[in-house]
Formats: C-alpha cells, structure tokens, sequence
C-alpha cells in the first residue's frame, strides 16, 4: 500500500488535501488505487516527508524483506523435510525397564509398541545389553543401533535419514535392529543417548519412542527422567518385592523422584509363545498380552 502511495504521490496529496474528512479520503484512496482499509489508513498517517519521497528507500526496504520472508515460508510449506525442521512436536518418550528379571518386559514393549502404532508413527529401541534380537527373528541384521550410535557421537545431523534406511517393522511398528556388543550400549553417555533422542523427536515424523531399558545403559536414572512416562513390569515373589524396594530407594537416595512420579507398576499375565521368528512378534499383539496392553491403554486394568 505504501508503495502505491509513493508510485503516485502527487495524487495521493491531492485527494488527501481535497478531502474534508478522514473518512472521506480513506473511501477516495480505496476506490482511486483498490486498496483496502487497513491500506488506506496507513497511507492517511503516513508523516509528510515519507508522502514526499524522502523515506522511499526505507519502505522499499521493508517491502523487499517482507517478501523474501513471505517466500521461505511458502518454501518451507512446500517441503516435507524443511517443514519437519521447523515444527517442534513434543515426542511421547515411554520407557519400560525393571530391576527384577524375567518379567516379559521385552514382550510387553513390543506389543505396547504395535497396538500404539496403529494410530501413530512409533520406533522401538531396544537398549539392552543382550538382546537376542537376531536369535528371537530367526534373521541377521546388517546395520542398527550400534552404527546409529557411532553416528551419534559425531553428531551427524543427518542421523535420521540413516536411520530411516535401517529400520525394519513388525506390523505397525518401527524398530532399529539392537546392538551386537554390550559395549556399544554400556560405553554410550547420557549426552549422546538424548543427542540422538531430539533428532528422532525434530528431525522424523514419530510420534511415540519406545524405550526397552537394561542395567547397561549408563545414567539410567536420567535416562528414565527424560521418559514422558515409565511401565515397570514387577512380580509377586518375596526375592522380586525386595528388588523393587531396593530400586525405589535408591531413586530417592539420588534425588530421583520424579522418576518414581513417573513410574506405573504392571503385572504381565504369562505369554507361552506359539511361534517363532518374526512371526512371534507379530503374535504378541493378538494374544493374552496384546488384550491386557489394550485394557491398560483404556485404563480399564490398574496393574
């Protein structure tokens, strides 16, 4: 609108100084130049020496920055990828970890994972010190989360590109193959595992990261800290009830209550597998175990 004004200042002063109101003058430049009425009153206030030319530079300015702005911005809208970069979600962080063994804690994850995955784009990560990945699937994985890591410590921002060629699927849900070595997950820093959870939560399109937690992750507290929300699959034996008091004192010992604010306690009912390889996870979410991930996702079991 104001360079408008300044293409045919001389007529702009005119209508302005022959017109008896405000209001008159703003209705002739809106009809005279097609401006709108925001347009036209910014031109009515404009100081006499922007009207005579003398701040033209300053505007034109103005004008061309705003429609270099105006332009990225279509750009970004136009760009998946760009578009993905700017948006800042918050990523449904869940982590499932136990101080007692033999709990079906992995069997949960991965059900939990591909009942969550029908309605959002989720990615499990097993950070166990062993697996058994390889031998569950029946199946040898070339590259996963031990190239993930090494990439991670190198802070290579193109992380998640490398991860998308990696990741494989059961059912609904997305997972990167496991470590090989303990040492990959035991020697990763707190620093490093985060690093790479913000990518995953800015740079992808997942919505939900599932966590399956060891002893051998390193600060495994604040990792449980950084958890949106954390299941504890327990069991009822005298030996399993002392680990847990152990473990939730020792939380509090470290000033860590925010992790046991965080924690739900669960009872996995018994799951006796019925097939093998790839097809045992598939199973999961259909069997005993998938019904009761389902009631506690409609808060119809309390653990």
């Amino acid at each position: 609108g104001l360079l408008i004004a300044l293409d045919n200042i001389d007529e702009v002063i005119r209508i302005i100084r022959a017109s008896k109101t405000v209001q008159s003058a703003k209705a002739e430049l809106m009809e005279r130049f097609g401006l709108t009425e925001v347009q036209a009153q910014a031109i009515v206030d404009m100081r006499l020496r922007a009207l005579t030319g003398l701040e033209r530079e300053k505007i034109e300015n103005e004008y061309a920055e705003l429609e270099k702005k105006i332009n990225e911005l279509k750009a970004i809208l136009a760009d998946r990828k760009l578009l993905l970069g700017v948006i800042k979600k918050e990523m449904r962080v869940i982590g499932i970890y136990s101080p007692i063994g033999r709990t079906q804690k992995t069997s949960f994850a991965l059900a939990l994972g591909q009942i969550l995955g029908r309605d959002h784009a989720a990615l499990y990560l097993n950070l166990e010190s062993y697996s058994g990945f390889e031998q569950l699937m029946e199946t040898h994985f070339e590259q996963g989360l031990s190239d993930v890591l090494y990439y991670a410590r190198q802070e290579n921002t193109g992380i998640v590109y490398k991860i998308a060629g990696m990741v494989q699927t059961i059912q609904n849900l997305d997972f990167l193959p496991p470590a090989l070595f303990p040492m990959d997950i035991q020697t990763t820093k707190y620093e490093e595992w985060i690093w790479l959870f913000r990518q995953l939560e800015q740079n992808s399109n997942y919505e939900v990261l599932i966590l399956d937690l060891g002893d051998g992750v390193a600060d495994l507290y604040q990792i449980l800290d950084y958890c949106t929300e954390i299941y504890v699959p327990i069991r009822q034996d005298i030996i399993s009830a002392a680990k847990l008091e152990q473990f939730e004192s020792a939380l509090q010992m470290w000033d860590s209550v925010s992790v046991l604010e965080k924690i739900r306690k669960i009872r996995i009912p018994f799951y006796a597998a019925g097939k093998s390889g790839k097809a045992w996870a598939e199973e999961l979410a259909w069997s005993e175990l998938g019904d009761y991930v389902r009631k506690l996702l409609r808060g119809e079991d309390s653990g």
